[in-house]
């Protein structure tokens, strides 16, 4: 790359560059379609497993309590916060306490859930 900057006089260098600058950003752009994707198809199953839990638990407030505790003893973060374990776990738990009280009164306004998980 040095020596493109360089010699960036050069047509045949500001091609290349180009070319590289187009590349890098083709290659930074499928991976994060790849990762939202990805994360998308994996919040879809997370909320048809606790659809599952629901339906063979007592309640879906077992469910809730339990998702509370695992986020509060979660050793990943150095010290528990949970305003950031509301909304930005995967999924966050916010959207699955959503769901959960939906599911125990249906008071909650949600969308569909859509149904089967590809893996």
């Amino acid at each position: 790359m040095c020596f493109l900057v360089k010699r960036i006089g050069k047509d045949e260098n500001k091609s290349a560059l180009k070319h590289y600058v187009t590349v890098s950003a083709q290659i930074s752009l499928f991976f994060l379609i790849a990762t939202l994707a990805g994360n998308f198809i994996a919040n879809i199953c997370e909320f048809n497993a606790d659809r599952f839990a629901c339906s063979y638990a007592e309640s879906c407030a077992d469910l809730s309590q339990g998702v509370l505790e695992i986020t509060k003893n979660n050793k990943a973060l150095t010290y528990y916060y949970p305003p950031f374990s509301l909304l930005f776990d995967h999924p966050s738990n916010f959207h699955r306490m959503r769901q959960n009280n939906y599911m125990v009164n249906g008071s909650v306004e949600m969308t569909p859930a859509l149904d089967g998980c590809p893996f």
